[in-house]
């Protein structure tokens, strides 16, 4: 449970299950829990998750056959490094740098900033972890920024320095480091007692060809598609007046919460 002040409501914010909420929230906003009973104006939300209780070698072999050779490819050829980062070692500066890069990052998919003051959150409540391919010369390749609770792992951004080159096999060398990342932060969750891995959303749609690509990228490692629910849970009379002004306000609060990144 994280806590942010937006005008006079201080909001609650709750992942995967209902918990006991400290004193003085004047609601919960629940993200992705799996039945929205309960919740005011719940909105159903996609997204893809897989089971690493499975043994680490039938998480192997239920990728994707390409992607599989693209990992090892990554691991052996290209020399990718790969590891895991939490705690101490996700200093601000290291957010800050990386909050510049995913801005840049963004402009060329019509992102939003990353949200620095989430993260910092994250981080100080031990849920943060940020998983990190690095080429063999060195440079950072790609980048996966994790929210860790309930022993369940959620993909929260991803970047890569895909498009800071047009050379073929530069991309083409990103990629494999991108699905070898995957793989290497599905492996250490996994043996830090992590149970789900949630890629982070799913489109439902048909008509957008660079989520349609993106949600390809995610079956490749076979997970399982659900909907989960986010709404209010109100705890004050102020949290009853933000739960019936739900469809109003949360546009806001997430355009708040997006641009408050210091």
């Amino acid at each position: 449970m994280i806590a942010m002040k937006y005008g006079p409501f201080t909001l609650g914010e709750a992942y995967f299950q209902r918990i006991q909420a400290p004193a003085g929230l004047d609601a919960v906003l629940y993200r992705q829990l799996p039945s929205p009973e309960g919740l005011v104006r719940p909105v159903g939300q996609a997204t893809l998750l897989l089971d690493l209780s499975q043994p680490e070698e039938e998480l192997f072999q239920a990728i994707e056959k390409n992607a599989r050779y693209k990992i090892r490819r990554s691991q052996t050829k290209d020399g990718t490094r790969c590891r895991l980062l939490a705690g101490p070692e996700i200093t601000d500066a290291y957010l800050a740098d990386l909050a510049e890069r995913y801005r840049e990052f963004a402009q060329t998919k019509g992102l939003g900033p990353m949200n620095l003051q989430r993260l910092r959150q994250f981080r100080s409540a031990g849920m943060l972890y940020i998983g990190q391919a690095d080429a063999e010369e060195g440079e950072t390749l790609v980048w996966h920024v994790y929210l860790v609770v309930h022993r369940r792992a959620r993909l929260f951004y991803s970047l890569s320095r895909f498009r800071d080159s047009e050379d073929p096999q530069f991309q083409n060398r990103v990629g494999r480091a991108n699905r070898h990342l995957h793989w290497e932060d599905l492996r250490t969750l996994k043996a830090l007692g992590v149970a789900t891995y949630d890629f982070g959303g799913f489109y439902l749609g048909q008509t957008d060809e660079a989520k349609l690509r993106i949600n390809h990228f995610k079956l490749e490692f076979r997970g399982v598609q659900v909907m989960e629910y986010n709404g209010f849970q109100v705890r004050s009379l102020r949290g009853r007046l933000l739960g019936g002004l739900y469809t109003l306000l949360l546009p806001l609060v997430e355009l708040a919460s997006r641009w408050r990144l210091r």
